[in-house]
């Protein structure tokens, strides 16, 4: 028996019930000298559940599967051929983009090749009639060659003259009160210009009056726009063979091929169409989670957390993204400037500073509103208060002085809330360095609950994160920001040592 390991999204006691099945069905037909009609309804369910579990899997796992299933029942036929039918069925009438896929496979490698029968000569001439029309254009495959015809008589070449674009495939009739529907909301898409990217319209008329293709096309078909190239196609006589190729043996039919001239989408309309355009074309997001952990792991290959190093990650991303589009570097690095911003350490906010004045404000026409208006608050913030420069005077809570009167080799100022769980966390270790640096080192705590914070700190120190923990020097110049309690103690046990 094989191991169902390799059954990626198919849980096991689902096969092991239709194995159940199967052995008892062979049981059944040893026992009794004239078998009854099978009853099948004990693995329906069971094997429908199992091949929903599989909808979404590569086509090539889900074969594998399909050929499990019927092999494993062994030399028990009818529930074999049960379980092919309703295989069949459940691939050939999906409403799932690329589930032909399967039903080809079971007509090719099961029923047309002898190997099980079909309910009927009919349904299996059928079946083989359907593998021939949709075989060549596939999910996946690349489009079939068809040279057609230009209104002007030259020749088109699908899908060679196509390459280089997002490429639409529109085959429609005249005649067809659902192709009227769908070009003149082709028609309305292009007019407003609604294209997520720009785009090859090809509408091939699968008619063969001209002068009826030629009024069609004026009244009631898309010209060329800013981000849409339309093309006018019909083949005199079906010389291409294009119905058996792109298997249009009804209208209207739309495909969607990529740059390179794959399928990537069939059997679509407008709407569909439209939410595969932005799947399509949107770059690939990665989650806060995702973004940190990616930090976390890359920086200590560049070597110990700092300004500098933290800039030379960004840099090594900025790098690796030369060749992505803007839309994909835009995604990738605003999710990183996220993640370095609203880190509370200083090294971390240094990268996101240099990440916002190397890529975002330089660009800011690339990038989306919300990250280009946080950037240039943060920029704002982040400039307040340089490193190695005087910080702002301002007066001292319940005291006659201000800043600038306290005489002191160095000050702290430590700007909390009281609500502010992270304020609370960190107060009982700040108290600890008051205790142990006393004499040594100023502690200035401000409560911005009760301080006027709006008109003597607010316009010159960040304080979007608190606590805000400010190392000062003798003549008040700005030692360190954007630290915690740990980082401060190591900073006074290094800066007093050496006094």
């Amino acid at each position: 028996m094989k191991s169902p390991g390799h059954l990626l999204k198919a849980a096991g006691s689902l096969v092991l019930a239709i194995w159940a099945v199967c052995s008892c069905g062979t049981a059944r037909v040893q026992i009794r000298e004239v078998p009854a009609a099978p009853d099948f309804s004990g693995i329906d369910s069971t094997l429908d559940l199992y091949l929903a579990s599989l909808d979404g899997e590569p086509p090539e796992i889900q074969k594998e599967n399909i050929d499990f299933i019927i092999n494993e029942c062994g030399n028990d036929t009818a529930t074999a051929r049960h379980a092919a039918l309703r295989m069949y069925d459940h691939y050939r009438n999906s409403p799932l983009m690329g589930a032909e896929t399967m039903a080809i496979h079971l007509i090719d490698t099961w029923f047309s090749a002898g190997r099980m029968k079909m309910r009927s000569d009919e349904e299996l001439l059928a079946a083989r009639m359907f593998a021939e029309f949709n075989r060549n254009s596939l999910i996946g495959a690349r489009a079939p060659e068809c040279i057609f015809k230009t209104p002007d008589g030259k020749d088109f070449n699908i899908p060679e003259d196509c390459l280089g674009e997002y490429t639409v495939l529109y085959f429609y009739d005249a005649g067809c009160p659902v192709c009227t529907i769908e070009s003149a909301r082709l028609k309305a898409d292009a007019e407003a210009g609604n294209q997520p990217v720009r785009l090859n319209l090809v509408m091939v008329y699968t008619g063969q009056d001209r002068e009826i293709w030629g009024n069609y096309c004026s009244s009631r078909l898309p010209g060329t726009t800013d981000s849409l190239n339309t093309t006018n196609l019909w083949s005199p006589g079906y010389e291409s063979d294009f119905p058996r190729l792109y298997g249009v043996i009804s209208t209207p039919k739309l495909f969607l091929l990529d740059k390179q001239g794959t399928i990537i989408g069939r059997n679509l309309d407008t709407e569909s169409l439209k939410e595969l355009l932005v799947k399509t074309v949107s770059p690939p997001q990665i989650t806060p989670e995702e973004m940190k952990m990616l930090v976390d792991i890359v920086l200590p290959t560049i070597g110990a957390r700092n300004c500098e190093n933290v800039k030379a990650l960004v840099d090594i991303f900025r790098k690796q993204l030369e060749d992505s589009s803007m839309a994909e570097r835009a995604a990738f690095l605003g999710a990183l400037y996220y993640d370095l911003r609203y880190r509370p350490e200083y090294p971390y906010k240094c990268g996101a500073a240099y990440l916002a004045e190397k890529e975002i404000l330089p660009s800011w026409e690339n990038w989306d509103g919300a990250i280009l208006a946080d950037a240039l608050l943060f920029m704002e913030l982040y400039n307040m208060t340089p490193l190695g420069e005087k910080v702002q005077d301002f007066p001292l809570p319940g005291m006659k002085k201000t800043l600038y009167g306290v005489k002191a080799p160095l000050t702290v100022v430590f700007i909390y809330s009281p609500g502010c769980t992270r304020c609370e966390s960190e107060m009982p270790a700040i108290k600890t360095l008051e205790d142990k640096y006393r004499n040594r080192a100023e502690f200035i705590y401000i409560n911005s609950d009760e301080y006027d914070t709006e008109s003597f700190l607010a316009g010159y120190y960040d304080l979007s994160l608190l606590p805000a923990i400010f190392l000062l020097g003798e003549d008040k110049d700005l030692y360190a920001k954007y630290i915690d309690a740990e980082e401060l103690g190591e900073l006074l046990e290094i800066i007093l040592s050496s006094r």
